[in-house]
């Protein structure tokens, strides 16, 4: 069991088994958007914490 369905279990037990029914591609789309706004969030992150910007300031330039 992963780390992320333990935490799942403890804090919303639930929700077990509540997307087990859906279909493959419900499932699919899902995890596009939600992928999606998991590397939005982690983006916006990186331009306010200085620790993190240090490490994206790469891409955030543009080259000379």
């Amino acid at each position: 069991m992963t780390i992320s369905a333990r935490l799942l279990d403890h804090f919303v037990p639930e929700a077990k088994g509540s997307l087990a029914g859906l279909p493959w591609l419900a499932g699919f789309a899902l995890f596009l958007v939600f992928d999606d706004l998991t590397q939005y969030a982690w983006h916006r992150l990186a331009h306010r914490v200085p620790l993190l910007y240090a490490l994206h300031r790469a891409h955030t330039r543009r080259p000379t």
